[in-house]
């Protein structure tokens, strides 16, 4: 009997083979799903122009600048983000499509809006939702809630995940730090004829303790808005309608918030850019409730460069000074000098210190403010040089009367550090090396800055023996800080917003 010959049944045998292979195991890999809506089926919800602009332009960006390709980004635009089309895409093109290990990208551009909360998970009762187009305004059918987004999202384990939504009430986290009781918040006037909002006009302003998404390791979101504001596109050209958030978020990415010029763009550096650019516009542009972007993150991320999304080992600063720069690249609004003294003579940049040399500190604000600073440094030890035990803001009352100080520094009001109420006087010391003192001041009196400025046991009481804070692990110490300086909280305005703060860093360094 003849036997059939071998390699053609190979050869017919191996494609079958590889046909019957799942998909999921052949095209797993990085996945990036971008949705944009600029027409709704409904016709009471209103029309959007710059949602398309805002796709083509956070797909280059992908591209660009996280090395995407094409093939692993996918697209909805209007009649195709339907709610199913919508979930579903999540769930066969980032779930199913990326493995462990892959990176996954989900953007959303229109509208947003809440809704009744059904399940109870919410503590003011709404859920936050996207915008679909076939969702119904009246009914809130269609919507896609923040629920459904985190079942996908906890799919996504072990995958690098950056969420990003221009949308109103895109945020809807407070953290705790209100202070004052829940009001409601203004009806938002007209905007002007360069901007249209996306979302519908807010009646109140609800106190929200959760996000939007639950955080997780692995997660990284960007939104648009706090919860009372509402996420604007601006028509300045007609030609190019754009999402004012999205602008500043590619711009960002791109280098524009690159603000020490190191050729990296750290997250913090990239938030602050995107808030700085929203406030510039609302000053411009009269929003009744100003944009507060945030960003959902583990505090680690804060010094990690955003281009490096995903890598395993990505770009970090090599020691912790240099992690201060990226931490606090914020904006000095207040207007903070700090001037370092030996004796009675100013340093000049780059005049370094000699070990033993006396030193002072000169601060001066252009507004008023609960103040910190902290010296860090060569070794990364952090100190908080002010306030201390020893400091205007802890000693006696009789002292501090003299000086004319509160729990507050004054506008225009120069303190110097040590002064007659510190008792100790401060010389440059080991470890020899650059160095930075960095000065926080925090305008908002409805800020809770207990948990942001370290009180030293007995500060204040007499007889306490003078001390300066030693605070251990300072580059986590200073994230931490930065982290919860960037919450949004609910003011006494009755909206939420981000804390109103502004930084400086002097360097410094100390020679033998």
């Amino acid at each position: 009997m003849l036997k059939p010959p071998q390699k053609p049944l190979m050869a017919v045998f191996i494609p079958l083979l590889l046909a019957c292979t799942p998909p999921s195991a052949v095209q797993a890999g990085d996945r990036a799903l971008l949705i944009g809506i600029n027409q709704y089926n409904d016709p009471a919800v209103r029309k959007l122009y710059g949602t398309l602009n805002d796709l083509q332009a956070f797909h280059t960006m992908l591209i660009q600048q996280l090395n995407f390709k094409e093939a692993e980004i996918r697209e909805l635009k209007d009649t195709n983000a339907t709610h199913d089309g919508i979930l579903q895409a999540i769930d066969n093109w980032l779930v199913k499509g990326s493995a462990p290990g892959n990176r996954v990208v989900l953007y959303y551009s229109g509208h947003g809006d809440q809704t009744d909360d059904t399940n109870g998970d919410e503590k003011d009762n709404l859920d936050e939702a996207l915008v679909a187009h076939d969702a119904d305004l009246a009914t809130r059918k269609n919507y896609v809630l923040d629920d459904d987004i985190n079942l996908k999202i906890q799919a996504l384990k072990g995958r690098e995940v950056l969420v990003v939504i221009d949308s109103c009430h895109s945020d809807t986290a407070t953290r705790g730090l209100s202070t004052v009781p829940y009001e409601d918040a203004k009806t938002p006037g007209r905007f002007a004829a360069s901007a249209i909002t996306r979302g519908g006009e807010l009646e109140k302003a609800h106190q929200v303790e959760g996000n939007f998404l639950d955080p997780a390791p692995q997660l990284t979101a960007f939104f648009a808005v706090s919860t009372t504001q509402l996420a604007l596109e601006t028509r300045r050209d007609p030609r190019h309608p754009q999402g004012v958030f999205t602008g500043a978020f590619v711009d960002g990415a791109n280098g524009k918030a690159d603000k020490n010029q190191d050729g990296q763009v750290s997250y913090a550096e990239l938030l602050d850019y995107i808030r700085a650019r929203s406030h510039e516009y609302c000053q411009a542009n009269n929003c009744p409730q100003g944009l507060d972007p945030n960003m959902e993150a583990p505090e680690f991320k804060m010094a990690q460069n955003f281009r490096d999304f995903g890598l395993a080992n990505p770009t970090m600063p090599t020691n912790p000074v240099q992690a201060v720069e990226a931490i606090f690249p914020h904006g000095n609004e207040a207007g903070l000098s700090l001037t370092l003294e030996r004796g009675d003579h100013t340093l000049e940049p780059g005049e370094p210190l000699r070990l033993g040399d006396p030193v002072h500190y000169q601060f001066r604000t252009g507004r008023a403010g609960k103040l910190v600073i902290f010296d860090m440094d060569a070794d990364g030890k952090l100190t908080q040089l002010f306030p201390s035990a020893t400091l205007p803001a802890y000693t006696p009352v009789a002292c501090r009367k003299s000086m004319g100080l509160t729990d507050r520094v004054p506008a225009g009001q120069t303190l110097r550090i040590p002064d007659g109420c510190m008792g100790i006087p401060l010389s440059a010391q080991e470890p020899v090396g650059k160095g930075k003192v960095v000065a926080v001041l925090i305008e908002d009196e409805s800020i809770d800055t207990r948990n942001l400025i370290l009180t030293p046991p007995g500060a204040g009481q007499s007889g306490v023996k003078s001390t300066i804070v030693q605070i251990p692990q300072g580059e986590q110490w200073m994230t931490a800080l930065r982290n919860r300086l960037d919450q949004v909280f609910h003011a006494a305005d009755g909206t939420n917003r981000a804390v109103n703060w502004s930084v400086l860093a002097v360097d410094y360094e100390i020679i033998r």
